[in-house]
């Protein structure tokens, strides 16, 4: 079950290839400037897979992550699902350039775990203000304003209706069940 973060620590995690497209870059300087404004929380964040950047990425938070911030590397984890749960995960981050609908994002949501990802198609679809933070473009700027705004979310408690509409979202936009009668209706239209 989804529960607020304990004793002033925040646990963040993201899992992807770590390729240009998957901008995990981008990912390491949103936290640099969360750290910055949550200065008095404890920030653990869990960079999940394997890629050309993974050496690029290591030294950038081994360079730029101060005392709160711990940067963790994780190569691969067999079941996503159980790593987050395991590790009480808080937030999942997902800054791709592009997507399709990503499986991660999905995963994390049905763990009741609020989303922070880049507000493009296959994102926007899933993710919005109810159970997560969009992030409109990479600036320092724009990470501060929504720095603040998830510290605000915490503090004044918003975090957990956020993860329990994480559940809403899976029930009403992906579940199976759902989703097959809606096709069953649009083939129904399309042969008939």
């Amino acid at each position: 079950l989804t529960k607020l973060p304990k004793l002033k620590k925040i646990f963040f995690a993201s899992c992807g290839s770590l390729i240009h497209v998957k901008n995990t870059l981008q990912i390491l300087k949103f936290l640099k400037v969360f750290s910055q404004i949550a200065n008095n929380y404890e920030l653990v964040y869990y960079c999940i897979g394997i890629g050309k950047e993974k050496d690029e990425i290591i030294k950038y938070a081994s360079d730029n992550f101060k005392s709160n911030l711990k940067f963790e590397y994780v190569p691969k984890v067999t079941k996503l699902v159980e790593f987050l749960h395991k590790n009480e995960i808080n937030f999942f981050l997902n800054f791709s350039l592009s997507e399709g609908l990503s499986f991660a994002v999905m995963e994390a949501l049905s763990c009741n775990i609020p989303i922070i990802c880049s507000n493009i198609p296959g994102n926007f679809e899933i993710v919005n203000k109810e159970n997560g933070y969009l992030i409109d473009d990479h600036s320092d700027d724009h990470y501060v304003i929504k720095s603040q705004e998830i510290i605000s979310d915490i503090e004044r408690k918003k975090y957990l209706s956020k993860a329990l509409n994480c559940e809403k979202t899976i029930n009403e936009k992906l579940s199976r069940d759902i989703n097959l009668k809606e096709f069953d209706k649009l083939l129904n239209k399309i042969i008939i």
